[in-house]
């Protein structure tokens, strides 16, 4: 038996994102689950009145303006958050207060600030529901190969680098503050290198020197408000990996084997960033199956950011 999904915001990531794009595109949470049989699409909560309508056109299943008036009629077994992250902590009391779904799944930064996620953790603990956070970079087969190398020594670390992150520190740079503690190990320091500007009132963009271990990235924030751009670039100790914008390659460079330069062969490694919703959604049925998620917990993803959090709460103080 399918398990029934309901999924709380349906805006962008929520159902928006693929509408107009060919069906081999999944970039929101509507279409993923609408393409995997365990799962069955069962209704959307939106409190606009527009994005109702749409998402029902659009997917043939009902949409309510609150959870509680959903969660009278159904109870789900999957419970989506992909409201604005302001909106996260309300969500999941609301959800928790009416239901008990097998699994939550919340669009990342799980909340702006330390004091609202570690809420937001005592009442998953206290529901005894499991919360993971929507960092869908963990979830591609690239990321996964570029682990097994580091893993296995095929690149060398310690590493230096440079990310390029816009849209806001908690907000964005976090799936790279994510995916690289993943990758290199935990945080051991985080050093303000400009102190850069608020953008609205919960995020800041700054320049950061971050150590995880014993490798050192620098991300500089991309303070065009024309356009936005997020890349990584580590040099490792025997070549140099790069992930560029969007769904472009991901690539390794060797050392040469015959001098002290970067090889010119470029080893791409495949990615799916074109569905990396629907890998979301295959990673979810596979940890209900008994599985592993490669998904952070929400614990998990908050730990990761104590930092961070730390230079946000603290930014402009003297």
């Amino acid at each position: 038996m399918s398990r029934k999904v309901l999924i709380i915001g349906l805006g962008n990531i929520g159902f928006k994102y693929d509408m107009k794009k060919p069906g081999n595109i999944v970039h929101s949470h509507a279409r993923a689950f609408s393409l995997v049989s365990e799962f069955e699409l069962a209704g959307g909560v939106d409190p606009h009145r527009s994005n109702r309508e749409a998402f029902q056109r659009a997917y043939s299943v009902p949409g309510f303006s609150t959870i509680s008036e959903f969660c009278g009629d159904i109870q789900p077994e999957i419970v989506v958050i992909a409201s604005t992250t302001e909106h996260h902590f309300d969500n999941i009391r609301e959800t928790l207060a009416c239901c008990k779904p097998s699994l939550i799944l919340v669009e990342k930064p799980a909340a702006y600030t330390n004091h609202v996620a570690q809420q937001m953790i005592a009442l998953s603990t206290e529901a005894s529901v499991p919360v993971f956070v929507n960092l869908i970079r963990r979830t591609d087969p690239s990321t996964q190969v570029v682990k097994t190398m580091i893993e296995s020594g095929e690149i060398e670390t310690p590493c230096r680098g440079v990310v390029w992150y816009s849209k806001g520190l908690v907000h964005s740079a976090c799936h790279f503050i994510d995916l690289l503690s993943w990758w290199l190990g935990d945080l051991s320091s985080v050093e303000l290198v400009d102190s850069g500007r608020r953008i609205n009132e919960w995020d800041i963009t700054v320049d950061l020197r971050v150590c995880f271990g014993k490798s050192e990235i620098y991300f500089h924030c991309n303070n065009s408000d024309e356009f936005s751009y997020y890349s990584v670039e580590l040099l490792a100790r025997n070549g140099r990996l790069k992930i560029g914008q969007g769904s472009v390659r991901v690539g390794w460079q060797a050392k040469s084997e015959i001098s002290n330069v970067i090889g010119s062969e470029l080893y791409e490694i495949d990615n799916e960033f074109y569905q990396y919703q629907l890998n979301v959604v295959r990673d979810i049925a596979r940890f209900l199956d008994g599985g592993d998620s490669n998904l952070p917990t929400l614990a998990q993803h908050v730990e990761t950011l104590q930092p961070i959090y730390a230079v946000s709460d603290s930014w402009g103080q003297k």
